[in-house]
């Protein structure tokens, strides 16, 4: 499975607040010696289990005089504690704060004190922070009731592991409790797999603030649909320091969970409008009382954004999808997960919005800005945001909203509110062009081309004659493979990945394991520089001859269908190749400025060039669900559609499109046509009718001369750079397609 290693230490970590800071205090002046407060000055611990780590907990260190002051030595005493976060390190500037975080590891049963201490250049140093806590008995080892303890099995995989160049939030690993093996009694009897009963404890956190109060709930993700049919496993209110215990809930032991935290008091008074989220891993890994999850504004950003397209936005915190995408749900509950354990700064500016509402009680101007400003259409001006549509009332359906429309919300808007909170950091520190939420790969050498296989594995073509499997970071080239100048690729119903070799007048395909099924240049086909590639419903391989100008068609075996060019076809260097839901095969003609198509047998359907097209260049072609053919104009910059009969449907460079030598193309469930600018270093969206949708260069995408785009079951825009060897993913922005891509775009 991909990542397997990266998503179960993803999903095992516990997201914490280390990075939270407390808010610096009112100066004042001391002119022998600086003035410094420590807050709080005692931390209790409580009770933990002997073997188990707690969640951290921070200590603000502020210093409240007009002088600069040193760093800090900070030191923990005690055997039962240790330093998790030294956020004072360097020199302290006046009235600044910083935060140190420490936990408690009860090795045995027993009472346990200790200290921490800042020993500094301020008045009455050193400062010391009394620390306590009990250690309760271990948790014994569950007697096992069946053959054996279920093994953690990924029931999908996570698209790629980020190779991000952003510095990660220290994460603390929970301890799993540990399973026995047990030796099965004989019996004719059938074992019974049991239903796991996991219990665990929590933090409801807003920055490094608790919340008290707040209605705890965990959920299993629905099953009978987008956004629907989430059920109930458990609930409890977080106490006065933010804690939570789940109690012992059962769940299937595959299930997805996920626990939402509605209301409660995080220092601003009771705030209706505080709601956030947290990704849980599959039941069957969690355990018995051995793991610990904060839930905080930066959990809620990476699982809205992961999971975007499986929320309900009607219905706030509602998480679903039929069965039919059971692997979209697990990918993007894999990347939620991976996305609340770093220091992204789109994702922390995001978390800052959040919280400046959150940390108030809910009637604040704060509130009603975000709210207001997380709208689409919204318009921000003098510090407020109108014009929007619709209605917001909580924060994650704010976070929900940014994350679905991110160029349609007030980018200024929401970047204002975010600068108003510095709960966490690294922060943006000017507003970006929009809110998409970029992750960057680096597992390949000048990307060509993209395509995803059933289970959303990435895979990717590279110029160096390779192909790699992004998602489980391999890269192949077996022997008899024969890439030369790999261009295009598809893959078919049995996960074959099928690619042009440009150079090598052949058509390479690899099993599902990178293994070789074969390459491919029968008798007849006459490949000459094959480029554009597509499989049609029945299986057929249909490649573009660039240099013959012709289409050549195989088989599912790489035997031979056909090698086409019916008279009046007229093609002219034929590129991009895509099929429609009745099979008639589209080509677009990059030096003819027309496009061709082809029935499913061969035959001329039509070459077409009708009066408005204003073909130039024409490059990819894609087909959306009601068959209009959409064409990328490279040397135009335009993009232009025809109706299913070959008739003009329109040529489209709305206000804001930016169209910079548009390349790739893809198209989602929805009908929305994602388009690449090869010089534009951007990804142009229309909706289905050609208006825009958005221009989406994020902050930290690493956008190159992109080429080619596909979009995933998770609803994830993959994007291939050719500029500087890297594959940019745009985290849950896209409607979800079945992969692989075979016709037009289908809703899994």
């Amino acid at each position: 499975m991909a990542a397997v290693a990266i998503a179960i230490a993803a999903i095992l970590s516990v997201v914490t607040t280390a990075h939270a800071q407390v808010g610096s205090s009112s100066t004042t002046t001391d002119a022998k010696r600086p003035v410094v407060h420590v807050a709080p000055k005692k931390i209790d611990f409580r009770k933990f289990h002997a073997g188990m780590t707690s969640p951290p907990r921070g200590v603000a260190f502020t210093n409240k005089s007009n002088a600069d002051l040193a760093a800090p030595a900070v030191a923990v005493r005690g055997s039962a504690f240790g330093l998790f976060f030294n956020g004072c390190a360097t020199t302290l500037s006046a009235g600044g704060s910083c935060t140190v975080s420490v936990t408690f590891m009860p090795p045995s049963k027993g009472e346990f004190h200790g200290s921490l201490t800042f020993t500094d250049g301020g008045a009455k140093s050193p400062q010391k922070v009394k620390l306590d806590g009990i250690g309760l008995a271990a948790v014994p080892t569950p007697t096992p009731t069946a053959t054996a303890t279920p093994s953690i099995t990924a029931t999908a995989t996570l698209t790629a592991t980020p190779t991000l160049t952003l510095t990660p939030t220290p994460t603390v690993s929970a301890t799993p409790t540990p399973t026995g093996s047990g030796t099965p009694t004989a019996s004719a009897t059938p074992t019974i797999t049991p239903t796991p009963k996991p219990a665990f404890e929590g933090y409801v956190m807003s920055g490094g603030k608790p919340v008290s109060g707040s209605s705890v709930t965990v959920w299993t993700v629905g099953t009978t649909g987008y956004g629907t049919g989430a059920t109930v496993a458990t609930t409890s209110t977080s106490a006065a320091d933010g804690s939570f215990y789940s109690g012992i809930f059962s769940c299937a032991s595959t299930a997805r969970l996920y626990v939402t935290a509605k209301g409660g008091n995080a220092g601003g008074g009771s705030n209706s409008g505080l709601m956030m989220m947290m990704s849980l891993p599959p039941c069957e890994t969690i355990g018995f009382g051995g793991s610990t999850f904060f839930i905080n504004e930066v959990t809620t950003a990476g699982t809205v954004y992961a999971l975007a397209q499986f929320l309900s936005t009607t219905s706030p915190g509602t998480v679903g999808a039929p069965l039919s995408n059971a692997a979209g749900v697990a990918n993007a509950s894999v990347t939620a997960a991976a996305l609340s354990t770093t220091s992204h700064k789109n994702l922390v500016s995001i978390a800052n919005a959040l919280a400046a509402c959150n940390q108030t009680n809910g009637s604040s101007a704060v509130c009603t800005e975000l709210f207001d400003c997380a709208l689409p259409g919204a318009v921000f001006s003098s510090g407020a945001c109108t014009g929007g549509t619709g209605s917001l009332t909580d924060t994650l359906s704010a976070a929900l909203s940014i994350a679905r429309d991110p160029a349609g919300v007030s980018v200024a808007g929401i970047y204002d509110v975010a600068s108003k909170s510095a709960a966490y950091s690294p922060a943006l520190t000017s507003a970006p062009n929009d809110w998409s939420m970029p992750l960057n790969f680096v597992l390949v050498v000048n990307p060509i081309a993209v395509a995803i296989d059933s289970s959303g594995r990435v895979w990717v073509s590279n110029s160096s004659d390779s192909v790699t499997d992004l998602s489980d970071g391999e890269t192949f080239n077996p022997t008899g493979s024969n890439f030369n100048g790999p261009a295009h690729m598809a893959i078919d119903n049995s996960d074959h990945v099928w690619v042009t070799n440009l150079a090598g007048n052949s058509v390479t395909a690899l099993n599902s394991d990178g293994t070789l099924f074969g390459n491919f240049a029968p008798a007849g086909s006459f490949f000459n520089q094959p480029n554009g590639v597509a499989i049609d419903g029945s299986g057929h391989v249909w490649v573009s001859n660039q240099a013959g100008n012709t289409v050549t068609a195989l088989n599912n075996t790489g035997t031979l269908f056909g090698n086409f060019a019916p008279s009046g076809s007229n093609f002219n260097g034929p590129f991009g190749v895509a099929i429609d839901g009745a099979g008639v095969v589209w080509v677009t003609n990059n030096a003819g400025n027309t496009v061709t198509a082809l029935n499913n047998a061969g035959t001329l359907f039509g070459n077409f060039a009708p009066s408005g097209s204003m073909f130039d260049s024409p490059f990819h072609v894609a087909i959306d669900s009601s068959g209009h053919v959409w064409v990328t104009n490279n040397a135009g910059d335009t993009v232009t559609a025809l109706n299913n009969a070959g008739t003009l449907f329109g040529n489209f460079a709305p206000t804001g499109s930016m169209f910079n030598q548009p390349v790739g193309e893809a198209i989602d469930s929805s009908g929305r046509v994602w388009v690449t600018n090869a010089s534009g270093s951007s990804v142009t969206t229309l909706n289905n009718t050609g208006t825009l949708f958005g221009n989406f260069a994020p902050s930290g995408a690493n956008f190159n001369m992109p080429k080619a785009v596909a979009i995933d079951s998770s609803g994830n825009v993959w994007v291939a750079n050719g500029g500087n060897d890297t594959i940019t993913e745009l985290v849950g922005i896209a409607a979800p397609v079945k992969t692989p891509f075979i016709g037009p775009p289908q809703l899994p």
